[in-house]
């Protein structure tokens, strides 16, 4: 997204709907991806899960800052016409 702002390919709408679908992924469908993995593990046998807070669909409990930041900035190239 970083690139196509550069270049002048975005127009400012274009620019705000990425930028809200990729706030939707980050703060809905990768804390759900992620208490999957966890609640998978923990039926088979992983505990540490558990104690480690990753059972929960609470997004600040799976979210990276660092990974987040890069999504946003060269991630996921979304055409939206």
């Amino acid at each position: 997204m970083l690139i196509s702002l550069i270049r002048g390919e975005l127009t400012f709408a274009s620019a705000i709907a990425q930028i809200l679908a990729i706030l939707v992924i980050i703060f809905v469908v990768l804390p759900f991806h992620e208490w999957a993995h966890a609640f998978t593990a923990m039926k088979l046998g992983d505990t540490s899960i558990k104690y480690r807070g990753r059972l929960t669909l609470n997004p600040l409990s799976h979210i990276d800052p660092y990974g987040s930041i890069a999504l946003l900035l060269f991630g996921i190239s979304l055409t939206l016409e």
